[in-house]
């Protein structure tokens, strides 16, 4: 046995398998354990908060590179997967993770701000005195397919870091559209978007509910949060915002966990509301009421009638109670109404509204049930606008009905 050349070292540790190279935390060692550097030199000795945020959560050695995933800081508040070179100490690999690391150090389980972490500090306790432990604090393995694994809040993640070209994800703000209309503007929380772009993701799709945050080898984040996504491809991603975005701006960005790579953050307006119509195509034409009756498309061949009840599907309509988190299917027991005032007009014409809500079984999109009054407006092309909130969906664009 030989004493560090370095004293007081503290943190996950990690060896070659040829006994080459050792890592603790950011500190490199030779075969005979004399010091090398470090991998992140910015971190070493410096004290406090500002040493803790540096220091790695999790190191492997793995040929001649190191893995070590990066504490999410307040420039960068998402952790990141980190490949550095052994030889040179240098970086060449980030791929930033769609979910936190699991966290088993005794001393941070259970406190007031502490996030979800194994095991229960109880057993942890049990581990060592002092709040201390030998365990990793973070648990990363590696294959000779260049395959990490890290322990994740969902359990396992796999994050490949084998050698990939492409470019990175790209998008422009005029690029995030309303999931509905597909028109550009404010997006409100809770809502559906599309964001249309060029190298954004692998063709995947959510096969369930509560949906995923990383699909497709891309995760999005607004305002560093990770979203669910519904589906991706390499021009268009689906995906539903968060509730906690308040107005003003919000910043989304695509991350490829993939490619390692990372789209410019682009701003987009954050609204209260942001009210869009689902509809169908028919002949080139937008439509979009169904009937009550049957659930089949109001057209002209089959309009709609007056005392007859008809359903739209929007996103975008904000607020409802009960609240039901992101990425879940909303309940039809209870149901979740919405909070702020909703008003449909076809044709110019008000229609009663009858109810509005979140739609039982669907994720980010709402059910509103309307009536025909007596004072209708006929035709077979008579647009379609749903407001909530003082905003309302797209007039030039609108779906078109058929009232007889």
């Amino acid at each position: 046995m030989r004493p560090l050349a370095v004293p007081g070292l503290r943190g996950t540790a990690s060896a070659a398998a040829d006994g080459s190279f050792y890592v603790v935390d950011n500190s490199v060692f030779n075969s005979a354990l004399g010091s090398q550097g470090a991998i992140a030199p910015g971190a070493v000795g410096l004290p406090g908060a500002q040493g803790q945020a540096g220091l790695a959560f999790g190191v492997i050695a793995a040929g001649n590179s190191a893995l070590r995933v990066q504490a999410a800081t307040v420039q960068t508040p998402v952790q990141s997967l980190q490949r550095y070179n052994l030889s040179t100490l240098q970086s060449d690999l980030q791929i930033f993770l769609p979910e936190q690391v699991l966290d088993i150090s005794p001393a941070q389980i259970g406190t007031a701000n502490g996030t979800r972490q194994w095991p229960p500090r109880a057993t942890a306790l049990e581990l060592a005195a002092n709040n201390q432990t030998q365990l990793l604090p973070r648990g990363i393995a590696m294959d000779s397919n260049n395959n990490a694994y890290l322990l994740t809040f969902s359990g396992l993640s796999v994050v490949s870091v084998a050698a990939a070209a492409g470019r990175a994800p790209s998008f422009q703000s005029s690029g995030v559209v309303n999931g509905a209309s597909r028109r550009p503007g404010p997006v409100s929380p809770g809502s559906l978007i599309t964001i249309l772009g060029t190298n954004l993701a692998d063709s995947a799709a959510a096969s369930a509910a509560p949906l995923p945050r990383s699909l497709g080898g891309v995760c999005v984040t607004a305002n560093e949060v990770a979203i669910p996504l519904i589906s991706t491809s390499p021009t268009q991603i689906n995906a539903q915002l968060p509730l906690e975005l308040g107005t003003g701006r919000v910043t989304l960005t695509v991350r490829s966990t993939r490619l390692g790579q990372v789209s410019a953050g682009v701003q987009i307006p954050v609204s209260a509301t942001s009210p869009g119509v689902f509809s169908a195509d028919v002949n080139g034409q937008p439509r979009a009421p169904l009937h009550v009756g049957d659930f089949t498309l109001v057209t002209p061949d089959y309009p709609a009638e007056r005392d007859e009840q008809l359903i739209l599907y929007a996103t975008g309509l904000g607020p409802v109670s009960p609240v039901v988190p992101v990425g879940v299917g909303a309940s039809g027991d209870p149901l979740s109404p919405t909070v702020e005032p909703v008003e449909v007009t076809i044709g110019g014409q008000p229609y009663p509204v009858i109810w509005s809500g979140l739609a039982p079984g669907f994720v980010g999109v709402y059910q509103i049930t309307i009536y025909v009054p007596g004072s209708r407006v006929q035709g077979d092309d008579l647009p379609v606008v749903v407001t909530a909130g003082g905003v309302s969906s797209a007039i030039d664009s609108a779906p078109l009905a058929a009232i007889h």
